[in-house]
């Protein structure tokens, strides 16, 4: 359990800074009122761990080979997506932004699974 926590705090900090990061240098990405920043990255953060792996699965059986080469920006375009559906505060400004954001999860994304099959 301790270990899931520390996980998920990882995950919240590495997923703060790409979001901040998406937000800064894009210009159509944006969270307004800044005080819900936290609040998104949470949700998605959340998304992320719960739904990622069962959202992968199915689309790389569904994909037949090249699953495991879009699968995960697939996954996390819908899951950043959904997080703007929920949370009004995301905006993403059409499918630049969207692409954007969505490439820099993917690559921290990466990161993060990296960093956790090493250390756990």
């Amino acid at each position: 359990m301790e270990q899931l926590a520390v996980e998920f705090a990882i995950r919240f900090g590495v997923f703060a800074a790409v979001f901040a990061l998406g937000a800064w240098r894009h210009p159509r990405v944006s969270i307004r009122p800044k005080v819900a920043f936290p609040l998104v990255v949470l949700l998605f953060a959340a998304l992320n761990a719960g739904l990622y792996w069962l959202a992968k699965s199915v689309l790389v059986l569904a994909s037949v080979g090249l699953g495991w080469l879009i699968a995960p920006f697939v996954v996390n375009a819908c899951l950043l997506w959904l997080t703007a559906r929920i949370l009004r505060p995301l905006k993403l400004g059409g499918i630049g932004g969207g692409l954007y954001l969505a490439a820099l999860v993917t690559v921290a994304h990466l990161v993060l699974w990296v960093a956790f099959s090493i250390a756990f």
